[in-house]
């Protein structure tokens, strides 16, 4: 935790010397990295770029990527992984909800990326029993509406001088359920249909793109060995997640009720508590209240992220299913 913490630090120093070359980074804190000694160095780092520049400090943020990387440790270090990440989050959190300066609203903040997780709902001893999943002040499952997917294809494409054809356009963006990773190898292998090598190097020229060489593309990146099946299969419906067992249970494109979709999830979950051994901490009862939060929370960050159609009431659906796309058509 401590050589994240520094890491966290010197990137932080790094891009304010970057932006502001005249200001006085303060030195790295000696000693443990606790919540006073971060928060004093962030306020110290704001009024330095603040008096430089004679503007108000500006705000910062951090963005940790990859967080489910420390909770792949094998099960016998597994609690000291959480532990580290509960601690740090917590450390994270006290540090950065204070202004960077009394004179101003600025703020430090911090992004925590990853896939979820079942153990983000574990008690944990540093957070004081609370989760991980309950620690966070908000969750969200990002994705792109139409008008958004649009603007980023088209800004891409004018950066090599390619223009996309509306129809052309329209078909990637819903072939990729606004999912933007999806969205861009579909844009990239429409460019490989052309001149491979030119355009993994970003020198393709002037190009128009039509329907024709969206809807190849398209069929090309749903076969077995393709980069864009390839990333579906393996990590965003991975079989052994939560989200993996959702999209699954829904590609045969029928509704599937909320409460069948839940239970998916729970299921899922407690055999995960299982194999982490986090039955021998937690009576039965409690395991089975946190899988059920897991299972609504995971329901419905994957319906929020755009993936899924609600069915019935749209402020409560009672089923959801899963557009025609490269996902479902992939996943079928």
């Amino acid at each position: 935790m401590e050589a994240i913490l520094r890491t966290l630090v010197t990137r932080l120093a790094d891009s304010a010397t970057a932006r502001f070359p005249a200001a006085t980074v303060p030195p790295m804190p000696t000693g443990a990295l606790d919540a006073p000694a971060l928060a004093a160095w962030l306020r110290a780092l704001a009024t330095a770029c603040g008096t430089s520049s004679g503007t108000p400090p500006p705000p910062m943020m951090l963005v940790l990527d990859e967080v489910e990387q420390l909770l792949s440790a094998p099960p016998e270090k597994l609690g000291r992984a959480l532990d580290v990440l509960a601690t740090l989050t917590g450390r994270l959190r006290s540090a950065f909800s204070e202004p960077t300066s009394p004179h101003s609203g600025s703020t430090a903040s911090v992004i925590l990326c990853a896939a979820l997780h079942p153990l983000l709902w574990a008690p944990l001893s540093t957070l004081g029993g609370q989760s991980l999943m309950g620690s966070f002040p908000s969750i969200c499952v990002p994705a792109l509406d139409d008008d958004a997917a649009f603007a980023m294809m088209r800004g891409l494409g004018s950066r090599q001088g390619i223009r996309f054809e509306d129809d052309a356009l329209g078909a990637l963006v819903k072939a990729s359920h606004g999912v933007p990773l999806l969205l861009r190898r579909l844009g990239t292998s429409v460019l490989e249909l052309y001149d491979a090598d030119r355009a993994r190097q970003g020198s393709l020229g002037a190009v128009r793109i039509g329907i024709e060489g969206a809807m190849e593309a398209i069929r090309r990146e749903e076969r077995g060995g393709s980069p864009l099946r390839v990333w579906v299969e393996s990590e965003i419906a991975q079989a052994d997640t939560s989200a993996g067992v959702l999209l699954r249970a829904l590609a045969g494109g029928t509704r599937v009720p909320v409460a069948s979709l839940e239970r998916l999830v729970e299921t899922q979950v407690m055999e995960r508590f299982t194999a982490t051994g986090l039955t021998a901490h937690l009576a039965p009862a409690e395991l089975k209240r946190r899988a059920q939060e897991a299972a609504s929370v995971m329901v419905r960050l994957l319906a929020e992220s755009r993936l899924l159609e609600a069915q019935g009431d749209m402020t409560s659906p009672d089923s959801y299913s899963l557009p025609d796309g490269v996902l479902r058509r992939i996943l079928k």
